[in-house]
């Protein structure tokens, strides 16, 4: 009998928590810092597909769940988003400002710069990943429902649909040019297929992911010989991801379920598990964090290797110590819950 997949931790639900599934995420925050710290190109192919692995891992989270499109929900994804976000970016902008007045570090930042940050746009280049993941909890429930189908034949037509809709536009490059639709529509359609197959993969089974392994890295070969370059280039994926094209969407598919694979077939605790469980419950806050670092890192000249460690142990501890601070004091102010996360 095929084997089911160990679920996540579910509002109802019994079984104990996917352990593999916090050391994705865990994986993908990392990879995250890991490309804002300017590393050679070579560094940069190992995590391309960063965002489609965190996007994998919400679907994998909300695999099995129930939830309801009513106004308790949305102001949920938006308390557990976007209020954060806007919290760090009034205290980083603030001190941006008092750096820039008394000459410390000279940040060039515009005011539309600043402005389209709040507005989750490009901004000054850090936020468009909370657009992605506030459009996708948004729909989340309609997402859950494709994902849950009972036909498989229904589930891949709808899947194949959004494929069309995405590569089509862009293949012709329909609306490039406008700026809303681009970072609306594009971000939204390509991440929502890698969504709405990973919440589906949970409650199939490893065969089934096997079988989607090999289906996704044929009809990735397929599609790079079709639309791809003569030869393998790097910088041709990478251009890939600014929308979402075909082949970046498939090449996070195909890295995604091979590392679920890979890591599921480790012991559960076969990495660190505070360590692990910290970074995938602060997630947030770990990101927010790394962001004035590797800012600062822009006006000095370092390894980037060491860009890497030093963002990535000040990002942990800075969250660390917040957390702490939260908890120490019963979370009794009114900002608190936002202050982990």
């Amino acid at each position: 009998m095929n084997k089911v997949i160990n679920k996540v931790d579910s509002p109802g639900g019994g079984g104990g928590r996917n352990r593999t599934i916090d050391i994705l995420r865990c994986i993908g925050i990392l990879l995250v810092i890991l490309a804002h710290t300017e590393p050679p190109l070579w560094v940069m192919a190992t995590q391309f597909f960063n965002v489609s692995l965190l996007v994998f891992v919400s679907g994998l989270s909300y695999s099995g769940r129930k939830i309801s499109f009513n106004r308790s929900f949305l102001f949920q994804r938006f308390e557990r988003l976007i209020i954060p976000l806007w919290m760090f970016l009034v205290v980083y902008i603030t001190f941006i400002l008092l750096f820039n007045s008394l000459e410390i570090i000279a940040y060039d930042y515009t005011k539309k710069e600043i402005i389209e940050s709040f507005f989750l746009m490009n901004g000054f280049g850090y936020v468009w990943i909370y657009r992605v993941f506030f459009m996708i909890g948004l729909a989340t429930p309609l997402l859950l429902r494709v994902a849950t189908v009972n036909k498989e034949r229904v589930f891949v037509s709808i899947l194949l649909l959004f494929f069309l809709l995405q590569f089509i536009p862009l293949h012709f490059e329909l609306l490039l040019d406008e700026k809303w639709f681009r970072a609306t529509y594009y971000y939204f359609g390509g991440y929502s297929i890698i969504f709405m197959l990973a919440a589906r993969l949970l409650q199939r089974g490893l065969s089934y992911l096997r079988l989607c392994l090999i289906f996704f890295m044929a009809l990735f070969c397929i599609s790079y010989l079709l639309f791809g370059p003569y030869t393998i280039n790097i910088n041709f994926l990478y251009n890939s991801k600014y929308p979402p094209h075909l082949l970046y969407i498939i090449y996070g598919i195909v890295i995604s379920i091979l590392l679920y694979l890979v890591l599921n077939r480790l012991p559960q605790d076969f990495f660190g598990s505070r360590l692990v469980n910290f970074i995938g419950k602060n997630s947030n806050w770990c990101y927010f964090y790394h962001i004035p670092i590797v800012e600062y890192f822009k006006h000095v000249e370092i390894y980037c290797g060491l860009k890497y460690i030093i963002a990535v142990t000040i990002a942990i501890l800075l969250t660390y110590f917040q957390v702490s601070l939260v908890n120490k004091s019963g979370r009794r102010c009114f900002v608190s819950k936002y202050l982990v996360g």
